[in-house]
């Protein structure tokens, strides 16, 4: 029974070691501080490198650029000062039916509710914001010419706070007169109209600037078929949006109308900066560069982490430096 008794309590000793291992609060203050490289001789171009010393296990980097600032890193939304579309619309093979009409035609909505089926868009109010008057996209009307190609841009910070979405009508009219088959036996149907580039840049308050300018992946356009067929000629790439309907007799005795519908457009909202990770707990770091591309005055910001499974420990340290040209 003594020995039993000398076994268990050399368990129980061992089990309390053991947890002591585990301790929730056991973590060590973060004992951490940062300095300049060289620094009243910073460039533009040119690596800046931050000396550590103590003992963080882990090191995020806000190199107070656009984009990764930690005084964002909580932001959700910003304050426009400026919200612009531009567009270059190219129109070709327009023949005298078609001389002097507006075949494209761009809208925008506040209230369309994302279903692209005709009778969705059709459910929505548009408002026209292409024409001749001021603050309106430009259209090919190809007076004289079978080709034309205007550029234009116009403000839509009336739209700053809200959600919204941008959609361009291609609308030929029933052609008057049916076509003389070309040697090939293809007939002219419609123009063919190209919308390359197509971008949307927004302006905050703080001076900072984000262009869209991939209508597939930032503007999601989408095609809806209003009276056509043929869906491999309305194209959305990485570089604009192209219509040119279907070449063939059958088509030349009805419109021809297809919509091109962005996806949701909500200008003031962001995402939050984050922080780069620079310094993981098996690492050895005592040093970082960083090359800025832009000469100014920027807000550096360490955050350094002591942690285990269940508490950390966490300082935040700050450098103000000036990068000259």
């Amino acid at each position: 029974m003594y020995m039993k008794s000398i076994l268990y309590k050399i368990m129980v000793m061992a089990c309390l070691f053991a947890l002591s291992g585990c301790d929730r609060n056991g973590v060590d203050d973060v004992d951490f501080n940062v300095t300049v490289q060289n620094s009243s001789s910073l460039r533009v171009g040119e690596p800046v490198t931050f000396l550590f010393e103590g003992n963080a296990e882990y090191i995020s980097f806000f190199s107070g650029e656009n984009g990764n600032s930690y005084a964002n890193r909580n932001r959700n939304s910003v304050e426009l000062s400026a919200l612009q579309m531009s567009c270059t619309i190219k129109q070709q093979y327009t023949d005298s039916e078609y001389r002097r009409k507006e075949i494209v035609r761009a809208y925008v909505s506040d209230d369309f509710g994302g279903d692209y089926t005709l009778e969705g868009i059709q459910k929505a109010t548009w408002s026209k914001i292409s024409g001749i008057e001021y603050n309106q996209i430009a259209v090919p009307l190809t007076e004289k010419s079978t080709t034309e190609e205007v550029s234009s841009s116009i403000s839509l910070i009336d739209y700053k706070d809200k959600s919204f979405y941008v959609a361009f009508q291609y609308l030929a009219p029933r052609r008057e007169d049916v076509p003389q088959a070309t040697g090939g036996g293809r007939y002219i149907v419609a123009p063919r109209v190209d919308i390359n580039p197509l971008s949307l840049m927004k302006t905050t308050v703080e001076g900072e600037t984000v262009v869209w300018d991939n209508p597939s992946t930032d503007w999601a356009f989408q095609v809806v078929l209003e009276n056509s067929t043929g869906t491999s000629n309305y194209k959305i790439d990485d570089s604009g949006l192209s219509f040119q309907p279907l070449q063939g007799k059958e088509h030349t005795d009805k419109d021809v109308a297809v919509w091109m519908v962005s996806g949701l457009i909500q200008p003031d909202k962001v995402d939050p900066d984050c922080g780069l990770a620079i310094k993981s707990s098996a690492a050895y770091l005592p040093s970082y560069s960083h090359v800025y591309s832009k000469p100014g005055t920027y807000e550096v910001t360490f955050v350094a982490t002591n942690a285990n499974l269940w508490n950390s420990n966490q300082i935040t340290k700050q450098i103000t430096i000036q990068i000259g040209e």
